[in-house]
């Protein structure tokens, strides 16, 4: 309602969206590169692997920065979505380099996993590389 009668809504809450959105794509693909990386596949302790902290940083690192670049130009007559323009080219910039990644992790993972885990991994591989892209 607040919408149809300023033509802008409540900022607070688009804020509030934009900023769940980004958590819940931090929280999946750093799931995915964690799971590229062997996590409870060839190992299931966290500790000896301390890299992990780095790769979640990173993640979450590319993800504010798009969710903040979002709202450089928001509500300009000529932008349709929130990724038009620089924001979008970045942002496509930023996921094939994590996709590239995973892509790297996942061929590493696959040459040491037990042969029966073989199914999964493929699965994984298409099902995360579809989402990531």
């Amino acid at each position: 309602m607040v919408y149809y009668f300023n033509g802008m809504g409540i900022y607070f809450l688009d804020y509030l969206s934009t900023v769940f959105a980004v958590l819940s794509q931090v929280l999946i693909i750093s799931l995915i590169i964690m799971l590229a990386y062997g996590w409870t596949i060839t190992f299931s302790n966290l500790h000896e692997h301390g890299y992990f902290a780095m790769e979640i940083g990173g993640t979450v690192l590319i993800h504010v920065l798009i969710a903040a670049l979002t709202f450089i130009d928001n509500g300009e007559h000529h932008k349709y979505h929130d990724f038009e323009g620089f924001q979008g080219l970045l942002l496509v910039l930023l996921r094939l380099g994590m996709f590239g990644f995973f892509q790297y992790k996942v061929r590493e993972t696959l040459k040491i996993v037990a042969r029966k885990n073989i199914p999964f991994m493929k699965g994984f591989i298409v099902s995360s590389s579809i989402y990531m892209l």
